[in-house]
């Protein structure tokens, strides 16, 4: 049936709020998953949303008597104002629900979560396929609306978590979708009536909420976090990078003494808790400019270098809290420079809270930077005595989805290179990670980046430049402790050596590495630099040197380790990260299931269906799905190191990258003009097929040369690189869809629930194989899928139609 009448600039109003809202609730999801759960949890939320969008196509396609003639418009209009109550009450659901991954009923819970949590992106599948599938005259424009709208909603996340908390948006995006189902809806009809009614009521919510969020008393909230209850917090603020929370320190007993071991003080001083996701925890210390009360940090090990290089230029990659500023302070080091990513972290500490840690950011010799510690440094002209990193680490969910966006660029070799570069002579580079003793594998790993880095800038014995040391007490039942590299790109003189020595015997801390002893032989040999490839293959987990194409140094595991990991017959270092490749592997083996069910159970429902007689088609959504997927995951991977953050990432790569693909949609059509010129209905695939290549040779040059430019021209500089692939990787799918309704019947909706269904395998698979095997091999699979998406439309096959491309 011809429904063109039915589309309006209103209707195009409407499916546009729909899918920026959709994207939007999408990474809202991900910060509030990346809250109450693990941060690896948190990227389900990437493959939730295209499942339950795929679900809503399938019942398009199953359902086909709901959604016929003049009730289309009614559809849309009744599936739109679905999408908003659910998700509102969706999540109140999830936040009622703690989550404790232990046993079956653990598992069940999680699964629960995600179920609930599908419901609305099934209302919004609903409208999308639908609105792509019943109006094939306006097809190009309508999926332009969809990508445009998806693009716009990938720049609102930042400014609204900027004023509101992760719940209260939710409500927000809520009533906006109530707007679109007034745009979809006939004049004065109940329908548009109950969905004004309905958005009102959700802003007057929000309206209500902001001030008491701000007061610090919010009526929705967060309830459990990480499968415990929430507790009491004196200060909670969100942004799109993280939420922070500030509670009040209650020492234990044990940490009581632990302390006094360690510090030589029976009276540890006063302090708050700062958590990150409720997770890095972050202590903001009490200080009233008086530095005795602060000695003990002399004694802490990972302050070591400051014993080294007394009167120093310093740099604290990750501020925190302000726990090494204050160490700074207490060594006087001449410069003390403090680098935080996180605007919120550093403006709780010196602002919120100033009065309580002493407005560290007023001393002559201090300064904080919000900026990304890798492009601070590499940027910066000065060079540093000392620059440390107090385990800093990625346990927090980038707000696309966490898995795609976990890679941390402080530790990789090429990271490493710089910091060694921007030492003066003499200078250190040193490090805070977790050891644990019977298994050291991330200390093994980040000696082998050192070693790495210090042989790439010429240095032939590397062990020389090289200290591990760690805390000297810990309790005999902890397997747990942290470990402190050290490492120059001049050799530790041997008065540094004695006087570590001499330090050994006075505080307490042990020194596992050094140029004349070793804890055990892996680490020897790892500081040697010898036969490393051979210790690569026969190690019992990864522990090569992470680099900007394979920057996910907490993922020490391979896929294949995953039944090892599960029954644990070795004895490794099991953390959070060691459990985010159990769910990585969980999730693929369940998302290659959907696929099969997306694809094979609607068939046998259906019943006399000729499969035959579209697997040219079937074939050809099935490649664009995995794709888009592969070249759009590793695209905001490789810039991620580029633009310094997750976040940053997000906002102009997939934005630029959705928005080209919007208007390369709406301008498919030129190319479907003439249905005689076989001509130009190739021109669209040799242009994508020459932007990929093109771009995929230039954007790892481009990350070398210009990593140290502004941020504004590394934006720039992205823009100008995403967006043109973006305008090549919106044709394919409208130009085959229009193909399609070309067929007999053409199963439409089914064309379209296989391209999500597939989506769905390739954003878990992607991450797998940059994992892996490299972010670049990501990219040039997602090409070779391009190459056969084009083979299969363009040369003759059987199950194509002949005709042109027009409808």
């Amino acid at each position: 049936m011809n429904n063109t009448k039915s589309i309006t600039g209103s209707f195009y109003v409407g499916f546009f709020i729909v899918t920026l809202c959709t994207l939007l609730y999408q990474m809202l999801l991900t910060r509030i998953f990346s809250v109450t759960m693990w941060y690896h949890f948190a990227f389900v939320a990437v493959s939730l949303a295209m499942f339950g969008m795929t679900v809503g196509a399938l019942l398009v396609f199953l359902f086909p008597d709901l959604f016929r003639g003049d009730a289309i418009r009614r559809q849309v209009a009744r599936s739109a104002l679905l999408f908003s109550i659910t998700m509102v009450f969706c999540l109140l659901t999830q936040l009622a629900i703690p989550f404790r991954l232990a046993g079956l009923v653990g598992l069940y819970s999680l699964a629960f979560v995600y179920l609930v949590s599908a419901i609305p992106f099934i209302a919004s599948g609903i409208v999308v396929c639908l609105v792509l599938t019943q109006f094939p005259e306006r097809l190009n424009r309508l999926y332009a609306v969809d990508l445009l709208g998806a693009g716009v909603g990938c720049l609102l996340l930042i400014p609204l978590l900027s004023v509101l908390d992760g719940p209260t948006a939710v409500i927000a995006v809520a009533g906006l979708i109530g707007i679109s189902a007034v745009f979809f809806s006939q004049s004065r009809s109940l329908l548009r009536k109950i969905s004004i009614v309905w958005s009102l009521l959700c802003w007057i919510f929000v309206a209500w909420h902001i001030p008491k969020v701000r007061q610090q008393k919010p009526f929705l909230s967060v309830m459990y976090v990480k499968g415990r209850p929430d507790p009491p917090r004196l200060y909670e603020k969100w942004n799109a990078f993280s939420s922070i929370r500030v509670h009040s320190t209650t020492l234990d007993p044990n940490a009581i003494e632990l302390f006094e071991k360690t510090y030589g003080s029976k009276n540890p001083p006063e302090s708050l808790t700062m958590n990150i996701d409720a997770a890095g925890g972050t202590p903001i210390t009490a200080f009233d400019g008086n530095l005795s009360k602060i000695e003990y940090l002399k004694r802490d090990a990972v302050n070591l270098a400051h014993h080294l290089r007394p009167d120093s230029h310093y740099l604290v990659i990750g501020t925190g809290g302000g726990i090494d500023i204050l160490s700074g302070l207490v060594f006087h080091q001449k410069k003390i420079v403090g680098v935080d990513i996180n605007p919120i972290i550093i403006n709780t500490v010196n602002r919120r809270f100033g009065d309580f840690s002493g407005h560290l950011d007023r001393y002559p010799n201090v300064s904080f930077n919000h900026e990304e510690g890798r492009s601070f440094i590499t940027r910066s002209p000065e060079k540093y005595n000392i620059i440390l990193a107090n385990l800093i680490d990625t346990w927090a969910a980038g707000a696309s989805g966490a898995f795609a966006l976990t890679e941390n660029s402080l530790y990789t070799v090429e990271a490493w290179t710089e910091y060694l570069k921007h030492l003066r002579p003499n200078g250190i580079v040193t490090f805070k990670r977790w050891y644990y003793h019977k298994f050291p594998d991330e200390i093994y790993r980040l000696t082998n980046l050192a070693v790495t880095a210090l042989k790439k800038i010429g240095v032939d014995h590397p062990r020389n430049h090289i200290l591990v040391v760690t805390p000297g007490e810990f309790f005999p039942n902890e397997e747990w402790t942290t470990g402190t590299i050290l490492i120059s790109p001049d050799p530790f003189s041997d008065e540094d050596l004695k006087k570590v020595e001499d330090l050994s015997q006075k505080l307490p801390f042990h020194i596992k590495l050094s140029p004349h002893f070793a804890i055990d032989s892996t680490l020897s040999q790892i500081a040697e630099g010898k036969d490393l490839a051979k210790l690569y293959e026969s190690f019992p987990c990864d522990i090569s040197p992470s680099t900007d194409d394979k920057p996910f140094f907490f993922h020490r595991y391979r896929l294949g380790d995953v039944f090892k990991l599960v029954y644990q017959p070795m004895d490794v270092s099991w953390d959070v990260n060691t459990s985010g490749i159990i769910v990585l592997s969980v999730l693929l083996v369940t998302v290659v299931g959907l696929v099969f069910a997306t694809i094979l159970l609607p068939l046998f429902l259906k019943g006399g269906f000729d499969f035959s007689a579209h697997r040219g088609f079937v074939i050809y959504f099935v490649s664009i799905g995995i794709a888009f997927m592969m070249v759009e995951i590793s695209q905001l991977q490789r810039l991620s190191i580029f633009l310094g953050h997750p976040t940053y990432s997000l906002s102009v790569v997939l934005f630029s990258l959705l928005i080209g693909s919007g208007l390369g949609s709406f301008c498919s059509e030129i190319f479907a003009a003439d249905s005689t010129s076989a001509l130009r209905g190739r021109i669209p695939f040799v242009l994508l097929l020459l932007a990929v290549l093109t771009f995929g040779l230039a954007t790892p040059w481009v990350i070398r040369e210009f990593t140290s430019s502004p941020i504004s021209m590394r934006i720039g500089i992205s823009v100008l690189m995403v967006l043109p692939l973006g305008f090549m990787m919106g044709m394919p799918f409208p130009i085959g869809l229009r193909r399609a309704f070309q067929g007999f019947s053409p199963p439409v909706a089914w064309f379209w629930a296989i391209n999500g269904a597939v989506s769905v395998c390739a954003s878990v698979l992607a991450v797998a194989v940059s994992i892996s095997w490299g972010i670049s091999v990501s990219y040039w699979l997602g090409g070779a899928f391009y190459l056969l998406a084009s083979v299969v439309l363009l040369w003759p096959v059987k199950n194509l139609p002949a005709q042109g491309y027009s409808p």
